[in-house]
């Protein structure tokens, strides 16, 4: 099953491991990307009815160049990839115990950042969870 993060902030943790976290409903920093964040790009994605369709277009696109992460240090995020079309920005996939998430616009930096942080799950949390949505046709 996959699902798409809401526009929710996360509840500090109490220590720097990556422990899941519990969603609390405080409100968003000025820092944050607009919740709904649609994707610009050569290769503009269609509208998907499910965030699993967006999953297999984003993998079979020819127009996105996708790689991976090794996420081995963390114990609850299981995967992480992100594909995009060089412009800068891209899709995120991530797989965090037993489902996946898609987040769209997703600066390459973030992404950068993210590969190279010292806890993923922490900043998943922080700069990723809840900041850029896949938006699904209707929704």
């Amino acid at each position: 099953m996959t699902l798409i993060l809401g526009t929710v902030a996360c509840a500090q943790k109490s220590n720097d491991d990556d422990s899941d976290s519990t969603l609390a409903g405080a409100q968003a920093s000025s820092q944050l990307a607009p919740s709904h964040t649609r994707i610009s790009t050569r290769s503009a994605a269609p509208l998907f009815a499910t965030y699993d369709e967006a999953i297999d277009w984003v993998r079979n696109s020819s127009g996105l160049s996708c790689e991976s992460t090794d996420t081995e240090r963390s114990s609850w995020i299981r995967s992480a990839e992100f594909c995009g079309d060089g412009s800068g920005m891209g899709y995120a996939i991530f797989e965090l115990r037993d489902r996946e998430y898609i987040h769209a616009g997703v600066p390459e930096s973030v992404w950068l950042a993210f590969t190279q942080a010292p806890s993923l799950g922490q900043y998943y949390d922080y700069n990723i969870r809840g900041r850029y949505r896949m938006e699904l046709e209707g929704k």
